[in-house]
């Protein structure tokens, strides 16, 4: 009678144990993910405060000094020195990449590839959005994207940009490609784009593997000791003999 007491507690017991196991290591892989992903997030976005820093400081700081002796230097390009800069942190961090793009840029090198150039359009069609963030599995072997918008909105950036023969003849000596005229005040041209490797099974497997384990282990303790009350339970009810009058 026992022994048949016992297939039944497991019958029932086992089933929603694995279930319990599925369920809760699905809401913790999901959640690992989710960390995992914001983490990655934040850390672009601090490579992209860092390179708006640089722009801030060479505009304020950098081109007034430049430009008291030249009428043109790349070294005043906000731009340029934003890219430069971060270029040095590839050093180290060479799977970090840092680009600002345009689709039609002064410098050929800064024109936007296929994928970036999908997301200057997503600024250009949502002109109100200031920021954007996907996972690109095809690109790098598996990548999060932080982008931002790059529009025109300082009237003294259409002394380079409006027509060729407004531009420091400098620099069209040293762009001749013709790119980068014809922007337009408040007009979307290109965008900042920062890429890092992203990969979320592989950002949480070991994590989720150490929790498995773990929830694996307490559910099979929790399986024998349920058995092992019931075993004692059952045990006592049966050595209690019978009261009669």
């Amino acid at each position: 009678m026992n022994r048949k007491l016992f297939m039944r507690l497991n019958v029932v017991l086992v089933p929603a144990l694995i279930l319990l196991f599925l369920l809760v290591s699905s809401i913790a892989r999901d959640g690992l993910q989710r960390t995992a992903r914001d983490a990655a997030v934040q850390t672009a976005r601090l490579i992209m405060a860092s390179a708006i820093a640089v722009r801030e400081y060479t505009v304020e700081k950098v081109k007034p000094m430049i430009e008291s002796k030249y009428s043109f230097s790349p070294l005043t390009v906000s731009s340029f020195a934003a890219t430069q800069t971060l270029v040095k942190m590839r050093h180290q961090y060479p799977d970090f990449h840092y680009r600002e793009v345009a689709l039609n840029p002064t410098n050929p090198l800064d024109l936007a590839q296929d994928w970036e150039v999908d997301i200057v359009r997503h600024f250009r069609d949502n002109p109100t959005e200031t920021e954007f963030v996907s996972e690109n599995e095809a690109f790098a072997g598996g990548t999060i994207v932080v982008a931002r918008p790059l529009s025109v909105r300082n009237p003294a950036c259409l002394d380079c940009h409006s027509t060729p023969g407004r531009a420091p003849s400098e620099m069209t000596a040293l762009y001749p490609s013709g790119g980068g005229f014809g922007w337009q005040l408040n007009e979307i041209v290109g965008a900042q784009i920062v890429t890092l490797p992203f990969v979320s099974g592989q950002a949480t497997g070991p994590v989720l593997s150490s929790f498995a384990l773990i929830l694996g282990v307490g559910l099979l303790l929790v399986l024998v000791l349920v058995n092992l009350v019931v075993h004692l339970i059952v045990g006592r009810a049966g050595a209690t003999p019978a009261f009669t009058r």
